[in-house]
């Protein structure tokens, strides 16, 4: 039971470390890019290279034996045509990278591909904010937070934070609506009824504020506590730099397990791609020794 405790302990914090090191913005750098980009059509380029014995000529590589005695080219040096295995290679490298490029079109916030850094995408929203703008990107990074994970996991003192909404935008977040909620004014204490109940749930019995429950109050906004909503919601969006930057940093670091598979379908391209130029530079080094 130990051992199975800490494998799971140890995966789980492998997780977060992914999770916190692989964001949108991150596999934009590769999946933006026009090369990659063009990848996707590899399938039919693979029925081409394949199925088309012309193509299979024209992609032949000269292998020449190095003679260190004579320093010159051996007279027997041979024509290698690419192997098959060489163009498998090629080809499922170019695939998976087309793979990635696909998921990564699809699934990244087009936000993220338009602004990748947070710093700009401040920048951008700060010339057309408005109020509703802002309370608009406000209620999408409470919705994020909110469908992010499990009532435990979204709490700041749990030990793992949710893979969708990774520490390093959680204690950001928690930080900032510490601030909404101490610059809020709900007004005298008895002046309005249930007021003095809410703010009590909202503070742990060391004196914490629970921002996790607050979170969860804004963004639903049930009628019986609209009054307190409203009150937070107001005094947020006058920190419009705070709202925009933890909303970008939401929004890079969301679908984990999206992101996670892009990102292993970039790598074993690079991978692939890799294997016949390590192959071709070990044979030549080879035959340089040898002789």
């Amino acid at each position: 039971m130990v051992k199975l405790w800490s494998f799971n302990f140890f995966v789980r914090k492998q997780l977060e470390y992914f999770s916190e090191t692989i964001s949108w913005s991150f596999l934009g750098h590769i999946g933006q890019s026009k090369a990659v980009k063009l990848t996707i059509l590899m399938p039919f380029v693979g029925y081409l290279i394949f199925f088309n014995s012309h193509i299979k000529d024209f992609l032949e590589i000269s292998y020449i034996n190095l003679n260190s005695n004579h320093n010159s080219i051996d007279q027997n040096g041979k024509m290698e045509i690419v192997t098959f295995n060489r163009l498998i290679f090629v080809y499922f490298g170019l695939l998976s990278l087309g793979i990635g490029s696909v998921l990564y079109s699809i699934f990244a916030p087009e936000e993220i591909k338009q602004n990748p850094l947070a710093n700009n995408y401040v920048i951008f929203y700060n010339t057309i904010a408005t109020p509703e703008i802002t309370k608009f990107s406000l209620n999408r990074l409470l919705r994020l937070y909110s469908e992010a994970g499990t009532d435990e996991e979204r709490s700041r003192l749990f030990r793992f934070k949710p893979l969708n909404f990774p520490r390093i935008v959680a204690d950001r977040l928690h930080s900032f609506i510490e601030k909404v909620y101490d610059n809020t004014d709900f007004g005298e204490e008895g002046k309005n009824p249930g007021i003095n109940e809410f703010l009590q749930r909202f503070r742990s019995g060391s004196g914490y504020i629970l921002t996790d429950q607050i979170v969860m109050v804004m963004y639903r906004s049930l009628k019986v506590i609209s009054y307190f909503s409203r009150l937070l919601i107001n005094v947020a969006i006058n920190y419009r730099n705070d709202v925009f930057f933890i909303e970008h940093l939401a929004m890079t670091y969301s679908k984990f397990f999206l992101r996670l598979t892009t990102f292993v379908f970039f790598v074993l391209g690079f991978l692939f791609l890799s294997i016949p130029t390590l192959e071709t530079t070990f044979r030549i080094l080879w035959d340089l020794l040898e002789h």
